[in-house]
């Protein structure tokens, strides 16, 4: 017994020593921590400045960092360090560091910052802020919650919502009437100008504000002195989604073997902001509506930042036809897509950007066509039923390296990879014929930019070097050929082998100065184009048959461009700047047996004036001289189609053209006012062109210099918000206008199409139950050929009924109407979804095609043929799904 009683006296004594020991760590780590406490503002208002990051470092390591409250108040944790660096930083305002040196002997700091804003935005004036909008100088900051009515899943539902920004049909932003270059997370960039990845995807309930920032330059040597006419839209999380995995999951299922699913997640902190954006379905959204063509041109003066790539030019195109309704209305598709995004910053001067986009869609679609040509001796009727299997697989790349040693130098390096595999498939009954044409793509492209930018005294020097290689393999596949008749067997196989390579290297330099308000560049450098077009048709399968030398041949083209430019901008008064700019290229361009040098004047001029109270104006003149491209200068026959053939133009010639454009924009954001016209007139001297032998079965068309070709258009519109019914309206109107000379079946003829657009937009902002979208749009098409004036009309109705009880039970119904040549026809779906109270998860229905549609019909009329296809609708179908939130 005393043996036990001595051992477990020791075995208390062990566990007191341990407790003790635990109890003196614990209290030496409370009296090593620190706490440090601030507010953070406005160097210029005093206002306190919301969502200011604030990063304490020991050396290069971060220690902790926290965000500002409303009141612009933070509270930083500090654990076991003598000394530490904070940065203070927000967008749109010049960062701030402080050193503190802690002492044992004391616990609470406080550190105040007052950030100065940014030289590129003191042109601009702080406006008072109302509880929806809040504008600060180049800063416009909506605030979500005040315009939701609980129908929006993604950023582009919201931004559809907004004043002041607008989204159109392929999903293309513009804000205060201008196009966006990017959209920013938390002030950083993950997508560049693949924005859509974004827009599309990312789910809005992470979100606490959308911003329009004005003046934007990512060059921080540039923004010291140069003002920019960029503008981009920045993305700001609610708090509780920083520094924290989060995301949502959503999965469904339903009759006819209707499937969805999508992912987000993401991780947004100062170090590392990361979004994965997943989806899968087979409800008619293919994926590869994410990555429309979209090239951003930068504005003004400040255009330092350009994309030299130079895209390739598909030999064959064959792809399914399309309409005003919602894909999910007419195409059957099985889409997969993974988008990862990226932007890690390594240190205060190495930063990483990259995009790794993936998706594979797969789609077909059914639809019945009538065409009729007024052409001489006498008009063409024919009739199309088609299927169409389309199948796309896209693996790209987008990399980008920033580093920045000091103030004075900005190193960037940027590359491109891309994959892209794909098949047409389409199956037509012509007339009465059978015919079956398949397209396989294979596409490799890589493009790589660098940039210098160094500060020099007024000024600095921007240096681009550039390289690119694209290569497109086509084989185009036509049973039975119906162009060159087979004397053994008439229902023969066309095969053609269409390969492009393209490869260019480029120099820029740029020395760049401002003299008080005077802007000025110079520019010399060089291009080196290598395109090259090789086409191969047999009968039977290659290998089999000797080649149609008639249909085969091979194209190359060299072109060596050093080019001069001189740009200079001079602000006449404030906000009135008058610009100009010379560009002289020569090109010195061989062809096969032809060469030829060319010398391309390109000058422009204009004048801005920003900024007034009656709004912003924009005059702009260009002359443009260019040589085309090599596709138009093929020697021989391409088999385009089951019907038609198509020939280039023999020896290669300067385009020329003059341009007017006017702009105007008033914008009035906080008062929900934005009124934007612009016009363009573009006359050329002369234009490639057509000659077209038209036949019953057969369509032959070669590529001709033709002069006198006019393009206008112009559009208006008028936003405003009408505060007794809560209701923003919008209307406009479009119009566009061209002539072209061209020579049909031998007969000249000076073709005019015109196309006019009428409509009427509006959403309520209620706080009952129920809100509404509605849209009226009325739209001309009229064209001219000299014998003919075709003309059709065509009116559409949308409405959207979003009914919300209690923030529990939302109901969206969006009936869509079509009026075409006194055919009345309709789409109808519906999504209801159950959302509990203090619960992250939602339960929803969504019904496609509600009262079971059969077909839809469209007519389009142009200068000499005039359309009607009927579109297969999709059937009637019901998905359950769920969504979880995290």
């Amino acid at each position: 017994m005393k043996f036990l009683m001595l051992r477990i006296n020791k075995i208390n004594n062990e566990t007191l020593k341990t407790y003790l020991l635990f109890l003196f760590c614990f209290c030496f780590s409370l009296v090593g921590a620190q706490t440090v406490t601030g507010t953070i503002i406005n160097g210029t208002s005093s206002e306190p400045i919301e969502d200011a990051l604030v990063i304490a470092k020991n050396g290069d390591k971060v220690v902790s960092y926290t965000y500002t409250d409303v009141n612009g108040h933070y509270n930083l944790k500090i654990n076991n360090f003598a000394e530490i660096t904070l940065t203070a930083s927000s967008l749109g305002f010049v960062s701030e560091n402080l050193r503190i040196r802690f002492v044992e002997s004391q616990v609470n700091y406080v550190s105040d910052f007052q950030l100065n804003e940014k030289t590129e935005t003191l042109t601009t004036v702080v406006l008072k802020a109302d509880e929806k909008i809040k504008i600060n100088r180049d800063t416009i900051s909506y605030r979500i919650s005040a315009f939701k009515d609980a129908s929006e899943r993604t950023v582009e539902d919201m931004l559809k919502k907004l004043p002041g920004i607008e989204v159109d049909d392929d999903g293309n932003i513009r804000a205060l009437g201008k196009p966006i270059q990017k959209i920013l997370i938390e002030g950083d960039d993950l997508a560049d100008s693949n924005y859509k990845v974004i827009s599309k995807n990312l789910d809005i309930t992470v979100l606490d504000k959308i911003e329009i920032i004005n003046n934007y330059d990512e060059n921080p040597v540039l923004k010291q002195f140069l003002s920019s006419e960029n503008i981009v839209l920045n993305l700001k999380l609610k708090k509780d989604k920083k520094s924290v995995l989060f995301g949502k999951a959503e999965i469904g299922g339903g009759i006819e073997n209707r499937f969805l699913g999508d992912v987000n997640l993401g991780v947004i902190n100062p170090l590392v902001k990361l979004l994965n954006l997943a989806n899968t379905n087979n409800t008619g959204s293919p994926a590869g509506r994410q990555f429309g063509v979209y090239t951003y041109s930068p504005i003004g003066f400040n255009d330092f930042t350009k994309d030299f790539s130079i895209n390739q030019n598909p030999i064959v195109f064959l792809s399914g036809s399309t309409n005003e309704l919602n894909t999910e209305n007419y195409i059957e598709n099985t889409s997969v897509s993974n988008n990862l995004l990226i932007n890690k910053r390594f240190s205060d001067s190495i930063k990483l950007r990259n995009s790794l986009y993936y998706f594979n869609d797969s789609f077909e679609q059914y639809y019945k066509s009538e065409y009729q040509y007024f052409v001489e001796p006498k008009d063409i009727f024919f009739k199309e039923q088609n299927s169409f299997n389309q199948e796309k697989f896209n693996l790209s790349n987008d990399l980008k390296i920033t580093f920045t040693p000091s103030k004075d130098r900005n190193i960037t390096v940027a590359n491109t990879l891309t994959f892209l595999n794909g098949t047409s498939k389409n199956g037509l009954l012509f007339n009465e014929e059978n015919v079956q044409q398949t397209l396989r793509n294979k596409t490799r492209e890589q493009d790589t930019q660098i940039q210098l930018t160094q500060k020099i005294k007024s000024g600095a020097v921007v240096i681009d070097f550039y390289v690119g290689s694209k290569k497109l393999d086509q084989i185009f596949k036509i049973f039975p050929n119906t162009f060159i008749a087979d004397s053994i067997n008439q229902k023969t196989l066309s095969y053609s082998d269409y390969n492009t390579t393209l490869d260019y290297q480029g120099l820029d330099a740029s020395l760049v100065f401002k003299n008080n308000k005077t802007s000025y560049s110079f520019t010399g450098g060089f291009q080196h184009i290598n395109e090259t077009i090789k086409t191969k048709s047999y009968l039977g399968f290659q290998n089999q048959n000797e080649k149609i030398d008639s249909l085969s041949g091979r194209h190359t083209a060299r072109s060596l461009l050093p080019h001069l430019q001189f740009k200079i901008e001079e602000e006449l008064y404030q906000d009135v700047l008058l610009y100009a700019n010379l560009d002289a290229i020569w090109n010195s361009y061989d062809k096969n047996n032809f060469s030829k040098n060319f010398f391309l004047p390109n000058p422009s001029a204009g004048l801005r004036i920003r900024k007034t109270k009656t709004g912003t104006y924009h005059f702009k003149y260009s002359y443009i001289s260019e040589i085309p491209r090599l596709n138009y200068f093929t020697d021989n026959f391409i088999i385009k189609s089951y019907r038609n053939l198509s020939l280039g133009i023999s020896k290669p010639e300067a385009l020329k053209s003059h341009s007017y454009s006017f702009n105007y924009t008033f914008a009035r954001v906080e008062k929900r006012i934005l009124f934007n016209v612009s016009a363009t007139h573009r006359k050329f001297l002369n234009q490639v062109s057509f000659k077209n032998s038209l036949g019953q079965n057969t369509d032959i068309t070669q590529s001709i210099f033709s002069p006198g070709q006019k393009l206008w258009l112009f559009q208006a519109s008028f936003t405003s918000y009408i505060d007794p019914v809560n209701t923003s309206v919008k209307i406009g109107y479009q119009k566009q206008f061209s002539e072209q000379a061209v020579i049909i079946n031998n007969e000249n003829s000076k073709l005019k199409n015109n196309t006019s657009q009428y409509y009427l937009s509006g959403t309520t902002y209620l706080k009952g139950v129920v809100n509404f979208k509605i849209l009226a749009n009325y739209t001309i098409n009229a064209g001219e050929n000299g014998r003919n004036t075709i003309r059709n009309e065509r009116y559409k109705f949308e409405l959207k009924t979003i009914f919300n009880i209690n923030k529990v039970f939302i109901a969206t119904f969006e009936s869509k109407g079509y009026l075409v040549s006194s055919q009345f026809y309709e789409t109808n779906n519906a999504e209801i979804e159950f959302r509990p109270k203090g619960k992250n998860w939602t339960l929803g229905l969504k019904i496609i095609n509600i009262f079971n549609d059969k077909e839809y019909i469209f007519e389009n009329s142009s200068d000499y043929v005039q359309t009607a296809t009927v579109f297969d609708a999709v059937p009637r179908y019901g998905i359950l799904y769920g969504r979880f939130r995290f």
